[in-house]
């Protein structure tokens, strides 16, 4: 029993020091990309925010119809301007999921070492108190041993005194 007691104690804080790595790791992805989200955010989406999405009607503000001729302000935004970088958004939103995915991580990660920590709360005491009712026994048994040792010795010097009588 307490050697079963001491191995886990040893698992358990190996169990302990790999969720200390990973919810360590958990927080320094989530910390590495909230500031490449933030990076990112400050140059794309606010940049970009304003831009008309594809399939969103145009506003021609001069009064040319054809849309190549300038007027008082452009009439279309060419197709090149802004469109290389369009894509950062969908970076920006994919880094915001991963944060997520990391920060659920972490919560399932707490859970599970807290339900852990419960369970061989459990067992340890459990184990404890086998052990002490079994240091019980042993001792009770001793102290019959003993006893039985005495009457024995007695029961002996009794024999050995009435073969002598006889």
């Amino acid at each position: 029993m307490k050697t079963s007691a001491t191995r886990a104690a040893s698992d358990r804080g190996r169990e302990n020091a790999d969720f200390q790595k990973q919810i360590a790791e958990q927080r320094i992805t989530i910390g590495i990309l909230k500031k490449a989200m933030e990076r990112m955010g400050s140059v794309y989406v606010t940049k970009y925010q304003f831009l008309q999405q594809p399939g969103q009607n145009q506003i021609a503000l001069s009064g040319s119809t054809d849309g190549k001729t300038p007027g008082d302000a452009p009439a279309k935004f060419s197709t090149g301007g802004g469109q290389a970088n369009a894509g950062g958004g969908k970076v920006v939103e994919m880094l915001s999921t991963i944060i997520e995915d990391a920060e659920k991580t972490e919560k399932t990660l707490e859970v599970n070492e807290k339900d852990a920590q419960v369970a061989y709360e459990g067992f340890a005491q459990e184990t404890n108190k086998s052990i002490d009712q079994k240091e019980k026994m042993i001792t009770s048994k001793t102290e019959n041993l003993g006893m039985k040792k005495g009457d024995y010795v007695s029961t002996a010097k009794m024999a050995k005194h009435t073969k002598g009588e006889l």
